[in-house]
């Protein structure tokens, strides 16, 4: 007679569980939940990548419309459109400095210092935002900040774009209190 062979039973698992349970159900779950969103994700990524260059073209839009106001010396339309272009995504020194210009001209000194130095943060090496802040203090009345930070644009950049007025400035404002307008 032929023997019977003989299965063997699995060794016993100590939480109670066996693999055919509830925890193979849930590691399908798991598995289903994963392809499922990267499915989704593959799905809509030409969408999501066609919504990012919408909003990169409406904020270039913004920037060319703040340029052309600031061209035109329309502050207050100036700032408007430099706060959509940065709101869409185009956030650089060069365009902090540009709405705080267009803040300085609108009688805003004090957000006008805010976005200089918010240029300052992003790129230390920003001149513009550097020397415009000293304009500020100026107009503001307190020479002694101007002066210092127009001493400090020279210690950083003394061959900078405008180290020849900051020179002058400084003189200006120690003799006469001459108030300038920023770059």
């Amino acid at each position: 007679m032929a023997r019977k062979t003989r299965r063997q039973a699995p060794p016993p698992q100590s939480w109670g569980v066996r693999k055919s349970g509830w925890a193979g159900y849930g590691m399908a779950g798991l598995l289903c939940a994963a392809l499922g969103s990267g499915g989704t994700y593959l799905a809509l990524k030409p969408a999501l990548s066609a919504a990012a260059a919408l909003r990169t073209s409406a904020a270039q839009a913004a920037l060319t419309q703040a340029d052309s106001s600031e061209d035109q010396q329309q502050w207050p339309q100036a700032i408007i459109a430099y706060k959509q272009a940065i709101a869409g995504g185009l956030d650089n020194p060069n365009i902090r400095t540009d709405l705080g210009v267009a803040y300085f001209r609108s009688q805003q000194p004090k957000l006008a210092l805010e976005q200089y130095q918010t240029a300052q943060k992003q790129d230390p090496n920003h001149e513009n935002s550097l020397y415009n802040q000293g304009s500020v203090y100026a107009i503001s009345g307190n020479s002694v900040r101007a002066i210092s930070l127009w001493q400090e644009y020279l210690k950083r950049f003394p061959t900078g774009v405008h180290a020849a007025e900051a020179k002058t400035l400084i003189g200006e404002v120690q003799a006469h209190g001459v108030s300038p307008v920023p770059k």
